[in-house]
């Protein structure tokens, strides 16, 4: 055996066989020819977001249950799960918010398997999804924690 080479033949690796493991390599880690067609899902998946933001409004509303949230799906991996967008739902383009961020949550699936591998590690733990509110009459959004409170004898 030649050990001036890993596979044993003389000359070492065939150079289609190095170019297949790099191509390989690459996909593996989110790069090579896929980083273009996620660079454009992302970017197709913000300009749906930002279309559906700017049809509706945080207010006016008398009480919480005239709020909500556009729900957006993520593009790149994440230990926060949610990204909401909290309005009134008595905006009158709502309708349409609601379609561009069901539209935006099929895109940002699509790009999200495309992703570079994330650079942190998440703990595990729940976090609640946000509450929205009604808080001088504008939708507001609130952290999903409670507070829950023992009561002696109980």
């Amino acid at each position: 055996m030649d050990t001036r080479s890993i596979s044993g033949l003389r000359g070492g690796w065939p150079a289609g066989a190095l170019a297949s493991l790099a191509a390989a390599w690459l996909a593996a880690c989110g790069g090579g020819d896929d980083g273009t067609e996620y660079e454009q899902l992302v970017a197709q998946a913000h300009a749906l977001r930002a279309q559906s933001v700017a049809l509706v409004q945080a207010g006016p509303c008398s009480d919480d249950s005239q709020c909500t949230g556009l729900v957006f799906g993520a593009t790149q991996f994440s230990c926060t799960p949610y990204d909401q967008h909290t309005y009134t739902k008595l905006s009158p383009a709502t309708p349409e918010a609601e379609r561009l961020a069901q539209q935006q949550r099929e895109v940002a699936a699509r790009a999200l398997p495309l992703a570079p591998p994330p650079g942190i590690a998440c703990t595990a733990q729940y976090i609640p999804p946000p509450r929205h509110v009604c808080e001088q009459q504008r939708c507001v959004q609130r952290s999903g924690e409670v507070d829950i409170v023992v009561l002696p004898g109980g």
